[in-house]
């Protein structure tokens, strides 16, 4: 087998792009604003965050930071954890209609979530060169692989919670009492 069929065997990268498209299409479908919602959410939840800690909270700034960074983060946690939970069970017909590994249905199941975590991260970064505090190469290298190892993490955990799913429905519940 050459090294390009092993690949494409491996890593469906035609499938993939199709899933997370049509997975973010289906979610802002109807919609007036479309994919503007993906842009107002992290953006009207850091404004809110910041005018809060900022004006009422006034404390140490690098804690309004740490702790606005901290909440998007663990939004892309349950946020991704919760879809991929449910991922085979929601998109199982189409492991009965074409060739999917199910690996693949339960990694674009969290696309939305990183998504959503790209969006943070440049109005962040903006914000940081505007408030004269450009991050710096190594903060942004840290932020990066953190991101990555968090991915690694939504990704173990959905892929082993979303076979649970199929036989244990109320796990869904369950998981969400416990990301409160």
């Amino acid at each position: 087998m050459t090294d390009g069929a092993l690949r494409a065997r491996l890593i469906p990268a035609g499938l993939v792009w199709t899933l997370v498209r049509t997975d973010f299409k289906a979610r802002y479908h109807g919609t007036i604003g479309g994919f503007v919602w993906a842009l107002l959410k992290p953006m009207s939840m850091f404004v809110v965050l910041m005018g809060v800690f900022s004006f009422l909270f006034a404390s140490n700034p690098t804690y309004k930071l740490n702790l606005i960074v901290g909440l998007f983060l663990w939004d892309f946690f349950a946020e991704g954890t919760k879809s991929g939970l449910t991922s085979l069970h929601a998109r199982g017909y189409l492991l009965t209609k074409a060739r999917v590994p199910p690996w693949v249905l339960v990694v674009t199941s969290i696309s939305n979530a990183v998504i959503t975590l790209a969006v943070f991260s440049v109005v962040i970064a903006i914000f940081l060169v505007g408030a004269s505090h450009p991050p710096t190469p190594a903060a942004l290298a840290a932020f990066g692989a953190y991101c990555v190892a968090m991915m690694a993490i939504v990704i173990g955990f959905s892929l082993g919670a979303s076979v649970l799913f199929l036989r244990y429905r109320d796990l869904n519940q369950v998981w969400e009492v416990v990301l409160q």
